[in-house]
């Protein structure tokens, strides 16, 4: 029941959310590190599932910047019992 939008990684990011509130009450932005760098000051809440799986030096939240940021976990879900999964609901403060 979700609307995807997808835009160009050129894309102004304060031109998209403006847009975007104009039809909807909520906004999910999914993407790497890249993505929520760019639209790290309209982030209010963020989801995160990390996996078991262990690669090299692993993804980045955000981009090759350093970012600091204040978070409070409102919640962690289980996604899936056998595999480990778990998902942690942070609000930004």
């Amino acid at each position: 029941g979700r609307n995807v939008i997808v835009f160009h990684r050129y894309d102004n990011p304060n031109t998209i959310i403006k847009k975007l509130k104009m039809t909807y009450k909520k906004i999910f932005i999914a993407g790497g590190g890249k993505t929520n760098e760019r639209f790290i000051e309209y982030i209010t809440d963020m989801y995160i599932t990390p996996h078991p799986l262990m690669f090299g030096t692993g993804i980045k939240l955000f981009g090759n910047n350093k970012i600091k940021i204040k978070t409070k976990l409102t919640k962690s879900i289980e996604i899936h019992e056998t595999e480990g999964l778990l998902q942690y609901q942070f609000k930004i403060v």
